[in-house]
């Protein structure tokens, strides 16, 4: 039989139900005699992981969401290993946003949003690595508070605003 392997793609041969080998791009013949063959795309796939309500560590309900790029980086493995290594993989990834988050207050999520992709890749990463996916990035979409802490920080601010105003205007009085 030829095989016509596209450059997004890996090709895994086996012969009677055993791996007989990784077919790269390009054009191949085979024998199609006790073969088969199984097609695993390596192109980069985009998991969105939705909004999910997680308490953090001083006990405040926040929403998180994230995007990960991924590629498959071993075709065999991301096939043998598991049944859906896509599903895995994602789980993997709610599980470090979760823990990533718990273990922070509000004020270190919000001060260091910059940080928290970056323990969720070393979270998710050794369970993506078992199943053949690199996480090639990382990136938090959202952080959203309750409107309880939106409006208590709106007041706040209008706060601070009104007693700089009336700074300014007592010093303009004694000047």
């Amino acid at each position: 039989m030829q095989i016509v392997v596209q450059e997004w793609e890996r090709v895994l041969l086996y012969r009677d139900g055993r791996f007989e080998e990784v077919l790269e791009a390009g054009r191949h013949r085979r024998s199609r005699h006790r073969r088969t063959r199984v097609r695993v795309l390596v192109r980069p796939r985009l998991f969105v992981v939705p909004s999910q309500e997680v308490l953090t560590a001083d006990g405040l309900s926040v929403k998180v969401s994230l995007t990960a790029t991924v590629r498959t980086s071993d075709p065999r493995r991301w096939y043998e290993a598991v049944e859906d290594a896509d599903g895995f993989v994602y789980a993997a990834l709610q599980i470090a946003l979760r823990e990533a988050v718990s273990g922070r207050t509000l004020e270190e999520l919000l001060a260091a949003r910059g940080a928290l992709p970056d323990e969720v890749v070393a979270g998710a990463g050794g369970a993506a690595e078992a199943v053949g996916v690199d996480v090639e990035s990382l990136s938090l979409r959202d952080v959203m508070l309750p409107s309880e802490l939106r409006r208590a920080a709106a007041d706040v601010a209008v706060a601070r605003a009104q007693g700089q105003a009336a700074l300014e205007r007592a010093r303009s009085e004694v000047a």
